[in-house]
């Protein structure tokens, strides 16, 4: 499903990178109050390559029982994995809060400068925004963050496309494997993802292949982030 994000002010964002060990409870609603947690798939972090394949997800808060907008002023993760040093996991913002507030949608962004595989899983605390959704919702001028989800299977390679519409410029694109699932991905079956995208003209192409440990009695997909404009 696509999700449209409007007015993302990349060029103004500050970087804040907060770990949390999985062990730990999570601060997404610290000093929040109303707050609706979110919290999102298990993202694997590619080993170290050359190039360097970086990873990353997008959130976004649910509409209220009574359709208004909430939006994501805290936001924390986990890690998991044996990976050393720790992969970076980064969190932008473009107003007041923590993590990227963009609308109803948070985006987070990962690499690994280790030889280990690792996986994060993101977590966003949404809080009520009065008046209507769909007003809060309308596109503008500003850059546009549409994902796309495909469901992988064990044993299998596959290349798989997304890109921005007709008219818009690909900013920045990137694809990662996701398990949607509480437990955080073993030791093998993060050895049994290799994924790899690139960018052209406005489309993201990744290449990903599974192993027999992946996607065999859980949901695993390969998420696409474009960020149009």
């Amino acid at each position: 499903m696509i999700r449209l994000v409007t007015g993302l002010l990349l060029g103004a964002a500050a970087v804040l990178a907060i770990a949390a060990p999985s062990s730990a409870a999570t601060r997404e609603c610290f000093l929040l109050t109303s707050c609706t947690p979110v919290v999102g798939p298990w993202t694997v972090i590619p080993a170290v390559d050359s190039p360097i394949v970086p990873s990353g997800a997008a959130l976004q808060c649910p509409d209220t029982a009574g359709g208004d907008l909430q939006l994501p002023v805290g936001s924390d993760y986990e890690r998991s994995g044996g990976a050393a040093p720790p992969p970076d996991v980064t969190r932008y913002m473009s107003g007041p809060g923590i993590g990227l507030v963009n609308g109803a949608n948070a985006l987070f962004f990962a690499i690994n400068r280790s030889a280990t595989a690792a996986s994060f899983r993101p977590r966003i605390g949404c809080v009520a925004q009065p008046g209507p959704a769909s007003a809060a919702r309308q596109e503008g001028s500003g850059a546009r963050v549409r994902t796309r989800d495909v469901a992988l299977e064990p044993s299998r390679t596959v290349v798989r496309k997304h890109r921005c519409e007709r008219g818009e410029k690909l900013v920045r694109g990137l694809a990662s494997v996701q398990f949607h699932r509480e437990r955080a991905p073993s030791a093998r079956e993060l050895r049994d993802v290799e994924i790899t995208h690139h960018t052209r003209g406005r489309r993201v192409t990744a290449r990903v292949r599974t192993g027999d440990s992946v996607a065999d009695r859980e949901r695993v997909t390969l998420h696409f982030i474009a960020i149009c404009r």
